[in-house]
């Protein structure tokens, strides 16, 4: 999910953002304190790329229901009933307010999104198959899209999105050997994730006659539950080196 945005925060950062919770999906069972669980409380991230270095650590903290609270310092989670409310901040200012209405089982079926100024304001609706999998996202206001996810023996394995303006992007997947570990879901609301962890993907993007790509190799490094302490990812993105270098800090695992 490559969503624009208008100043929500260093936009690199927010597609890294995205990209983690792409991967992330299924239902946490509660549990009756943080401190009772095994989760992840912080992820440090190192960018490299031939134009631009940079790195960020952030603190992830869970209420006591075992519920994402926050995502460092500009994105907070408040839960109340079948409703999920995600605030996004930027230097401290509320950019975004975007409310999500669940189902008994917790998975999200629509969110509204407004923004400070309406310029980010829009709509979603998610669509499951009986195996409690994503596989459509509608999308109308801003940026209004339709995304559609295919899945095979149990990991999702092709993504097509598609906007009102006609622009498409194409993102096809292959997998590890790894099982995915309960602690690299941390949000819980779009269904049941995939069974093994990443290995590559690419994506294509075709605006009108041009198109570009990105392609990414995904490697780890697991702990003895088969957390992921590290993660390195390495690719091209529109012809340009990237190494993104993600470490896991975790509580409540031994």
């Amino acid at each position: 999910m490559f969503y624009q945005s208008k100043n929500l925060f260093p936009m690199k950062k927010l597609l890294y953002f995205l990209l983690f919770f792409a991967f992330v999906s299924c239902k946490k069972d509660e549990v009756p304190t943080p401190e009772a669980f095994c989760h992840i409380v912080s992820n440090k991230v190192q960018y490299e790329s031939d134009s631009d270095n940079y790195q960020y650590e952030d603190v992830i903290t869970f209420n006591n229901n075992g519920q994402l609270s926050s995502w460092g310092p500009n994105n907070t989670y408040e839960w109340t009933g079948n409703q999920l409310i995600q605030r996004v901040f930027y230097n401290g200012q509320l950019q975004s307010k975007s409310t999500y209405e669940l189902d008994a089982s917790g998975r999200a079926l629509s969110q509204i999104t407004t923004g400070i100024d309406g310029s980010y304001d829009y709509s979603e609706l998610f669509e499951y198959n009986a195996s409690g999998q994503l596989t459509r996202v509608v999308r109308a206001g801003n940026y209004a899209s339709e995304t559609v996810k295919e899945w095979s023996g149990g990991n999702l394995v092709r993504e097509e999105n598609t906007t009102a303006f006609g622009d498409v992007r194409t993102s096809t997947y292959t997998y590890s050997n790894l099982l995915t570990p309960k602690t690299y879901d941390v949000l819980g609301i779009f269904g049941k994730g995939s069974l093994v962890l990443r290995a590559s993907e690419n994506n294509v993007y075709s605006f009108g006659a041009s198109s570009s790509y990105t392609h990414y190799t995904h490697d780890y490094e697991l702990d003895v539950n088969g957390n992921v302490l590290r993660e390195i990812i390495v690719g091209v993105s529109q012809g340009e080196a990237v190494q993104i270098t993600i470490e896991y800090g975790f509580e409540g695992c031994e």
